[in-house]
């Protein structure tokens, strides 16, 4: 039985595929299993897939058909037979020494979960997240507020080790997109010490055509809901956190609203929601100290003349690139 099993969510990325395969076969750490969750692919993903169960034993294959990447990760857990736990998205790679370092990490400093650097990909430019801890340990109050910042650490599951009985009682809800942003927050404040490593070690790519960076879909509502979630949570539990809470909140809404005027208003009765919502509540917005400065002047210029941000909003899409942590 492998020590660390490695879950690979697999849907029609075949010009992707063998790059994050061979990256995560070469890996110094060897005890591994490399599950491949071929979801439903309709390219010739599926086949790469078994042609690499073939040529190495520590490569397992399920095919499903297609139901979502939730569905994919859910199936990995209930398949995975390691002590340990990672994700890798079918079109990313990581560095050879990725899951050598994030190991040595988990069992230095007996934590639930190990953490290392992610560089965004946009159109094969590298963007450095130039924010970074110092190899430390963190509480899962700290990890659970760091990961609502998203300056540090990243709501996605994937630059993660996880000690398996972490998702003894969790699974990723099927049905939904931005599943992670429902599930990590959850995960790193259930876990007793959070092991974080700054160096780089895993490289996730945007694609046009990816969840992060398409245009709008209806199913993008679920990241308002899943960050209402964590926003409830921490009125209740986490009253300290309650302006990080808010912060990921109305960035949720935002990165929505920013969607929908992209499309031209396909649902004109969610834009106007999200709209009078924001203009309610401008000012907890432009007192809320995890936004930029850009941010607000955009909320602002939004909460009275929409056709200006939505010039605005075209310019810039123009000009600059979308990072993680702030749109």
């Amino acid at each position: 039985m492998a020590d660390i099993s490695i879950i690979v969510p697999v849907y029609n990325v075949e010009n992707y595929l063998k790059k994050c395969v061979d990256s995560i076969l070469s890996q110094t750490y060897r005890d591994i299993e490399v599950i491949l969750v071929d979801d439903g692919s309709t390219d010739k993903s599926g086949e790469i897939c078994d042609k690499y169960a073939e040529g190495d034993i520590r490569v397992k294959v399920i095919h499903q058909n297609h139901k979502g990447v939730s569905y994919a990760r859910n199936s990995g857990l209930e398949a995975a037979q390691g002590s340990y736990l990672g994700f890798v998205d079918s079109d990313d790679y990581i560095e050879k020494d990725m899951y050598e370092t994030l190991y040595s990490c988990i069992r230095e400093y007996d934590a639930d979960v190990s953490i290392c650097g992610l560089c965004d990909l946009y159109n094969g430019v590298k963007v450095w997240n130039e924010n970074f801890l110092e190899r430390c340990v963190l509480d899962n109050v700290t990890a659970f507020r760091l990961v609502l910042e998203s300056k540090i650490l990243v709501v996605s599951p994937v630059n993660k080790l996880y000690k398996k009985e972490m998702f003894d009682s969790i699974r990723y809800p099927e049905g939904k997109t931005y599943e992670d942003a429902f599930v990590t927050p959850e995960v790193l404040y259930n876990a007793k010490k959070v092991a974080y490593a700054p160096e780089i070690k895993y490289y996730y790519v945007h694609r046009e055509n990816s969840i992060t960076t398409s245009k709008f879909k209806p199913s993008d509502i679920c990241l308002i809901e899943a960050y209402d979630k964590h926003l409830k949570f921490a009125q209740k539990n986490l009253p300290k956190l309650i302006p990080q809470a808010e912060f990921r909140y109305w960035w949720a809404n935002m990165v929505v609203i920013d969607k929908l005027i992209r499309a031209g208003k396909p649902n004109k009765n969610l834009y106007e929601e999200i709209l009078r919502k924001i203009r309610k509540n401008i000012f907890g917005i432009l007192k809320n100290p995890f936004f930029s400065y850009r941010r607000k002047l955009g909320s602002i210029i939004l909460a009275i003349s929409p056709s200006v941000y939505k010039m605005i909003l075209s310019k810039r899409d123009k000009t600059s690139t979308v990072s993680r942590g702030e749109i």
